[in-house]
């Protein structure tokens, strides 16, 4: 047990080191290169990442939250499905937020033994206000979007398929 607990603690200091250094190159980088926009995107990932390598549930909270508002920057400043400065984009934004709230279950399900399933609380009522702002006005925008999402639905069910595998076999 000692053996496993010692191991345990030897991975998160791993971890949290790695994620340190890791911070540290982006930030560094930020003096000399315009990659501002990929902060929050870093962190987020860096914190799943955490999640993954200790399945500790708390890395996956703050990550799926980051993941959710780099999302709705994302989609509200480099993408055209909503008219710019519009309250359509409010809505497109809560609804990344939400999505990123979701993810919170969702990876916390695969990769830790205490699924979050109060996530699902604040992501559904910040999905309802979402989808109420957008409003049904949105459709072929919404049509737009699942164009190109669904292709990556297969790539996410591709990588559950295998990550349920790996979970059977070890």
């Amino acid at each position: 047990m000692n053996e496993q607990l010692g191991s345990h603690n030897a991975r998160n200091t791993l971890v949290g080191g790695v994620g340190l250094i890791a911070l540290g190159v982006v930030l560094f980088l930020g003096k000399f290169l315009d990659i501002g926009w990929l902060m929050l995107p870093t962190i987020s990932i860096g914190l799943i990442a955490a999640g993954i390598l200790t399945r500790e549930p708390g890395w996956f909270i703050p990550g799926g939250i980051l993941a959710g508002v780099s999302g709705g920057i994302y989609l509200i400043e480099y993408t055209q499905l909503v008219p710019n400065n519009s309250d359509a984009e409010g809505g497109l934004f809560m609804l990344a937020f939400a999505a990123g709230w979701f993810s919170i279950v969702i990876l916390t399900k695969l990769f830790s033994r205490e699924p979050q399933w109060w996530a699902l609380i604040p992501g559904g009522i910040m999905a309802l206000i979402g989808a109420a702002v957008l409003g049904v006005g949105l459709a072929s925008n919404l049509l737009q979007v699942l164009n190109y999402a669904w292709p990556l639905v297969l790539v996410g069910a591709g990588l559950l398929v295998i990550l349920k595998r790996r979970k059977q076999q070890g």
